[in-house]
């Protein structure tokens, strides 16, 4: 191998070490939740449910299962809130969550409220 040949195998070795070695940022975490009727408590299967941070840029959006139950698997570390909107029910105010590097966030339950229902008391 000539000298240039030899340099230019060098310099793409080097080159290519740096780049591998630079740190990848924070490891996700993920949110999980459950939509529910707040009359019954039922679980609400096929709500629309999207997370977004505080400035309102949507980060992803997914559906209930059939138990009303879902989960954001890949969330960046930071301060978010999980927002829904289904018709027939009344509109409701962002829940926020906290997402931590590498750990499950559980969000608190979205109450949806038929419009003619009050919500329920209590916790």
């Amino acid at each position: 191998m000539s000298g240039v040949a030899r340099a230019g195998f060098l310099v793409g070795l080097v080159l290519t070490a740096s780049c591998a070695s630079q740190p990848a940022g924070p490891p996700p975490g993920s949110v999980r939740g459950v939509a529910v009727d707040d009359a019954s408590g039922h679980g609400l299967p096929g709500i629309t449910v999207t997370i977004q941070t505080a400035a309102g840029k949507i980060v992803d959006t997914v559906v209930t299962a059939p138990d009303g139950s879902y989960e954001f698997p890949s969330v960046p570390p930071g301060q978010y809130q999980v927002v829904t909107f289904f018709k027939g029910f009344k509109a409701m105010a962002p829940l926020p969550v906290s997402v931590a590097s590498g750990s499950p966030s559980q969000a608190a339950p979205l109450r949806l409220v038929a419009p003619d229902s009050a919500p329920a008391s209590g916790p």
